[in-house]
């Protein structure tokens, strides 16, 4: 995405907007169960759920008859391996 000297920017946007998801989605989902019932949260739920799975689907397939492998900066060098056993 970015180079090193964006990555607190790209960490802090990331981090506030799986804050607002929570933010916004228990209140809603408690007006949804106050006035509705569980049985439409756990339809809503299971919607999500399953265009996730489509949608990781069909982006990770790109990726299957390609050999992809992400840069080298991202690989931990094995003289490096110490440090994280």
């Amino acid at each position: 995405m970015g180079g090193s000297t964006n990555r607190p920017l790209i960490n802090n946007i990331t981090t506030s907007a799986w804050h607002a998801g929570w933010a916004i989605s228990v209140p809603l989902g408690g007006l949804i169960i106050k006035e509705f019932s569980y049985r439409l949260s756990f339809y809503a739920t299971f919607v999500v759920y399953c265009a996730y799975i489509l949608m990781a689907y069909l982006f990770l397939n790109r990726y299957k008859d390609k050999n992809y492998r992400p840069p080298e900066e991202n690989f931990i060098e094995e003289d490096m391996l110490d440090l994280y056993i």
